[in-house]
């Protein structure tokens, strides 16, 4: 790719080699962070230096809420 920064697409090709052969060819692919897509910088709205949490508000709405394991039982408690 030899491209970096926000904004850059590539062409992503997948070949499969098989008799004949198979290919795919994706365009104007992005890379995605682990944190998924950024919004672009030019945005309207600024965000704050200090974000309350280190995932993003989008990404909030995707996660399922944690959840805790039952307690243990003791067995033969009164």
């Amino acid at each position: 790719v030899g491209r970096s920064g926000r904004g850059k697409s590539f062409t992503l090709t997948i070949t499969v080699f098989t008799n004949p052969p198979q290919v795919a060819t994706y365009h104007r692919a992005i890379k995605i962070t682990v944190d998924g897509p950024r919004e672009p910088r030019n945005r309207t709205e600024k965000h704050s230096t200090m974000p309350d949490s280190p995932v993003d508000v989008k990404t909030q709405s995707r996660l399922t809420p944690p959840t805790m394991p039952p307690p243990p039982t003791t067995q033969g408690a009164p």
